[in-house]
């Protein structure tokens, strides 16, 4: 059976790839947004103001979903994207919150039968991959978040909340349970598919197995295309996190992360999650 797939991609994990080297080929599906600049900029977009307004406050940003040519495959790291304080970007809020892009997705899968893929990433991993890419900006690596390590009254006015002295990030942003929580408390458990990352790393015959599946197809045709390397940070000569830092990181996510195992069966204390 046939089925339109959502694909929530997340930073760091393979979004890229799988938008510039595997959904265009896989047979009978429809890319929807294969035309859009995020195939060679790895730019992900929402439908039209699906991050802006909710629901309830405009019934119409549903209305592109309805139309797409089935079954579908849409694909944008905008529904996860890093929770990044917006001072970052020197402009005033911007006009997609992964949140409410997130909560309407949820409401719109409620309504009908689709799928979820969902890559994820080992946070030691993915937040190294960030830090070593953009290091350059980073004094210390506990510059990297604005809430963590936890420093008590650090944010007591808006003034603390420079990116030069205190992060970008929200250590939340790598919390899969919580993002995937939002959507399973509208929609079946057996309508979302969770892959590890580390899988296209070490297995990549046991990730084409897993992918085959969301879809009800064999992949097995797509493997020298896992090969290639998109917009990878692996060969970027910039300082990484220490090995204390990780150790911290790794304490902060292994709760979630054992009950995500728990809930979806993922084998993520083989794979190092906790």
């Amino acid at each position: 059976m046939k089925r339109n797939i959502f694909h929530i991609g997340f930073f760091h994990s393979a979004s890229t790839l799988l938008q510039k080297k595997i959904f265009p080929k896989i047979p009978d599906y429809n890319f929807v947004n294969y035309d859009k600049k995020l195939i060679d900029k790895s730019i992900s977009y929402m439908p039209k103001n699906f991050g802006k307004y909710f629901f309830y406050e405009k019934k119409e940003i549903f209305k592109d979903l309805i139309k797409y040519k089935k079954p579908f495959i849409y694909s944008s790291e905008s529904f996860s994207h890093l929770h990044e304080h917006n001072s970052y970007y020197k402009i005033k809020y911007r006009n997609e919150n992964p949140y409410i892009g997130l909560l309407n997705l949820s409401r719109f899968l409620s309504k009908s039968n689709y799928h979820l893929l969902f890559i994820i990433r080992k946070q030691t991993s993915v937040i190294n991959s960030y830090f070593k890419r953009w290091s350059h900006l980073y004094d210390r690596e506990e510059d990297l978040f604005i809430d963590f390590p936890y420093k008590k009254n650090l944010h007591k006015s808006k003034r603390t909340l420079s990116f030069s002295r205190f992060g970008m990030l929200y250590l939340n942003t790598f919390n899969y349970r919580l993002n995937l929580a939002i959507i399973l408390n509208f929609i079946e458990k057996k309508r979302i598919h969770i892959i590890p990352y580390e899988y296209l790393e070490n297995d990549k015959d046991k990730f084409l197995k897993y992918l085959g599946q969301v879809f009800n197809k064999n992949l097995t045709f797509l493997k020298d295309e896992l090969y290639e390397r998109v917009n990878s940070s692996k060969n970027i000569k910039q300082k990484k996190l220490s090995r204390k830092f990780q150790q911290k990181i790794f304490k902060e996510f292994s709760y979630d992360n054992k009950i995500l195992d728990e809930t979806f069966k993922l084998n993520l204390k083989k794979l190092g999650y906790y």
